[in-house]
């Protein structure tokens, strides 16, 4: 596998983003939480709950430009073209995934819709648990070939 300067290997760099996948799961479950509330239609959650899809929606732009970076996504693509047309889709995923996160951040009367904001936001956050299923899947895949499909070490 190819190594750059300064940087951890391959294995090392995924083990770094997946990382990243406990704070992205402790903010779903707060986010899950809020949706249950607001499909019972209670309410005086609603600043709280902007504020934790804030901070959840930073947390997963970074995440996502994470993996997108040339360290990451970039060089499994090099080590793997099988794994390019995966790797593809899960970057549109990625775009269609902010896109979504993007109008809940800028909904509006919570207050006013709080059935409406839930379901938005349970559909949400069931399209990213499935996206990330996908990405571990595709990762797996890769770190679990047979050792002559891996790369030679360089």
């Amino acid at each position: 596998m190819t190594t750059h300067a300064g940087l951890p290997d391959l294995f090392g760099r995924a083990t770094v983003v997946m990382g990243g996948h406990a704070g992205l799961r402790e903010g779903m479950q707060l986010l899950r939480g809020y949706s249950a509330s607001f499909r019972e239609e209670v309410t005086d959650s609603a600043d709280s709950a902007k504020a934790c899809l804030e901070a959840f929606g930073e947390r997963v732009s970074a995440h996502f430009a994470a993996e997108e970076g040339p360290d990451y996504f970039g060089t499994f693509a090099d080590e793997s073209l099988s794994l390019l047309q995966g790797i593809t889709q899960l970057k549109l995923e990625h775009t269609e995934l902010s896109r979504l996160l993007a109008a809940l951040r800028d909904f509006q009367d919570i207050e006013l819709r709080p059935v409406e904001f839930s379901r938005a936001l349970d559909a949400f956050l069931e399209s990213f648990v499935a996206h990330e299923r996908r990405e571990h899947a595709l990762l797996q895949d890769f770190f679990t070939a047979g050792d002559s499909e891996l790369p030679a070490q360089r």
